[in-house]
């Protein structure tokens, strides 16, 4: 695990560099950063931070009373170096969402996306959110990402494997024949199936693509 100790080792230039930082924050210069002095200072760079986001941050709830020393802030950096290289993995799947690069994914931002890969109207977007927003500030960050992400790619797993398992003759469309063969066993009538059909049948071709099918099969989020 991460120390202070383990940065002492590496040497002067590492704990000078900490130092600067901690500085930058440690505002009147006593030796501990409070809540106010972190808070400030993140607005100051332009982000903006509740109290909850600081606790997080720094994993010590009673920070608003002690503050942390220069010790505490090297563990703390260290920690949060680590999460940075286990999130690397993420980012990128992320900025597909965040292309207004605000750190955070909105529900207009999920919604072309999992629209496209698992046919998901606006309720249902809004909904998988809600799942997943720890803080119910209606947006997901880059930490609330990491099992976001892999939801969605269990669900992609599963209406992938769906769509192959049906489209019979691996045409890459799903017909009418080939959706009455797995419906009509589910308990749907043909009436209904033929209804859902032309529902989702977007391009009016008589076939359901990949997107198409993904509405259409409507994977349960759970």
């Amino acid at each position: 695990m991460a120390s202070y100790s383990n940065v002492a080792n590496e040497g002067e230039d590492v704990l000078k560099a900490y130092k600067t930082k901690f500085n930058a924050f440690d505002l009147n210069r006593n030796g501990i950063i409070s809540m106010r002095e972190f808070a400030a200072v993140s607005m100051r760079s332009g982000y903006k931070m509740s109290k909850e986001d600081i606790i997080e941050i720094f994993e010590k709830p009673d920070m608003e009373k002690t503050g942390i020393n220069f010790e505490e802030f090297v563990d703390i950096m260290q920690r949060k170096a680590g999460r940075s290289r286990a999130l690397a993995p993420y980012r990128d799947k992320f900025r597909r969402y965040d292309y207004r690069r605000r750190g955070c994914i909105t529900l207009d931002e999920a919604l072309p996306v999992l629209a496209r890969e698992l046919g998901f109207d606006r309720s249902k977007t809004e909904a998988f959110i809600q799942i997943y927003d720890r803080n119910k500030d209606g947006e997901i960050t880059l930490l609330e990402f990491v099992d976001f992400e892999k939801k969605v790619e269990d669900l992609r797993v599963q209406i992938k494997a769906a769509f192959e398992a049906i489209d019979k003759n691996k045409d890459g469309f799903i017909d009418p024949d080939e959706a009455k063969d797995v419906l009509l066993s589910k308990g749907y009538s043909e009436q209904k199936v033929e209804e859902r059909f032309a529902k989702f049948d977007r391009d009016r071709d008589g076939l359901l693509n990949y997107t198409e099918f993904a509405a259409f099969y409507d994977v349960p989020l759970n």
